[in-house]
Order: C-alpha cells, then structure tokens, then sequence
C-alpha cells in the first residue's frame, strides 16, 4: 500500500464551499434561512440542509457563534467597568436625582 492511500492529502480532506462561507456569515449576521439562500444562489432547502445535515457546515457554524459570542462578552466586560465608572461619578455629583438613581442601580446590581 502506498503512504498516499495511507495518508490522504489536503486536497482529499472535505471543505466548505465559499458559498457554505457566505452562508454562514449571512446566517451569523441574522439572515434567514430564505435570504441566504436568495444571496448564495441555493434553495432554502439546501440551506436547511447544510445546517441539519453537514456536519462540515453545522461544526463550523456552531464554531463562528461561539467566537462570536466571546467577542461579544469580552465587550460587554469592558463597557460594564466603564457604565460603573459613570454610576460611581454619579453617586458623587451634586444632581440628587441622578445619585439617587446611580445609588438605585447599584443596589440593584448588587443583589443579583
């Protein structure tokens, strides 16, 4: 047997199509399944088909959320330390109904 039928070449590894790309981008964007096909030039069908039925598209799908995700939390961490920054300049300005309202939020918060 001969080490190429051992070892299958990048070329024999399944990939996704650009159009399964575009795909999901459209999809992660929050196109429906009608409007990716219409932009990738398949049915609706195929679409569903790619995401319930190819494994290739539906990991890497799921992959691209999850990154997407935590992009997503890393940002809302980073906008949280600076909405507390503004709720504690709040607490100390000379607005009584603003620091009351800080002063609200945070306890609010607090108690989560």
């Amino acid at each position: 047997m001969s080490t190429e039928a051992q070892n299958p070449t990048e070329s024999d590894t399944p990939e996704l199509s650009p159009s399964q790309y575009l795909a999901i981008e459209a999809i992660l964007s929050g196109k429906r399944d009608r409007q990716v096909a219409e932009l990738v030039g398949v049915t609706r069908q195929t679409v569903n088909e790619w995401r319930n039925k190819n494994p290739l598209f539906a990991d890497e799908l799921a992959r691209r959320r999850h990154e997407m995700f935590a992009e997503t939390h890393k940002r809302l961490q980073t906008l949280s330390e600076k909405a507390i920054d503004v709720l504690e300049a709040n607490l100390d300005c000379d607005d009584p109904k603003a620091a009351i309202r800080a002063a609200e939020l945070v306890l609010k918060f607090a108690a989560m």
